[in-house]
């Protein structure tokens, strides 16, 4: 029997996988997340061939399979491995273990999410992400608490999600929520855009509002 990369557990509409190492959650969900969200290969099938590739010339580097601490998607995002549509066709190794194991639950409406076992400030971002896909009332909660940030501050954390991130346009709201739950300082090394103090102290603001909604809302795990 193949050894599993990663312990799966069931909370509610949120399936947790936590994962033994970042090198095995990259390889096992790559194709998966970036279908979802990337701007270039969202709603596309691809091969990790494809995609190595695809980093090596748009970013003149070699892809790491390290280079994420969390992953997360709707279950819907499987169907077109289940149903091997196009590239899809062929899973890797990872994949095959991880659809097994999803097939239960195709039925279901759910979440995902993943990060290394013991990594939690990962955890409450991705848990993050998952309420506001799940939960209207937290969803629109946070958008009416994004609404206090002035709009060029956003413009510039927008445009630092696409161009450092390479996130799709559909995923800005809810990756800015995220970030600054995390907290604006542990933000500012990730973005290539000057963060002015009068932004930061705002940022801290809005995000310790966004902080105290997601504990007043938040899933047990």
């Amino acid at each position: 029997m193949t050894k599993k990369p990663y312990k799966l557990e069931q909370h509610g509409k949120i399936i947790l996988l936590e994962f033994n190492s970042y090198t095995s959650m990259c390889k096992t969900l790559l194709r998966p997340q970036e279908y979802w969200e990337h701007p270039d290969f969202m709603g596309e099938t691809f091969t990790v061939e494809d995609y190595v590739d695809y980093i090596r010339v748009a970013e003149q580097k070699e892809f790491k399979f390290n280079d994420w601490a969390g992953a997360c998607m709707p279950g819907e995002i499987f169907e077109p491995f289940f149903n091997r549509v196009g590239k899809f066709k062929k899973w890797t190794k990872e994949e095959k273990i991880l659809l097994n194991d999803l097939k239960q639950f195709r039925d279901e409406k759910y979440f995902l999410v993943a990060t290394k076992k013991g990594d939690t400030p990962t955890l409450v971002h991705e848990v993050a992400h998952a309420q506001f896909h799940l939960s209207p009332v937290y969803r629109k909660r946070v958008k009416s608490i994004l609404k206090e940030l002035k709009p060029e501050y956003k413009r510039v954390m927008s445009n630092s999600l696409r161009k450092d991130h390479y996130y799709a346009p559909f995923r800005y709201t809810d990756e800015l929520h995220a970030y600054l739950i995390d907290g604006i300082d542990k933000y500012i090394p990730m973005c290539s855009y000057k963060i002015s103090k009068e932004m930061k102290k705002e940022c801290r603001k809005v995000g310790k509002k966004l902080r105290d909604n997601f504990w007043n809302n938040k899933v047990d795990l």
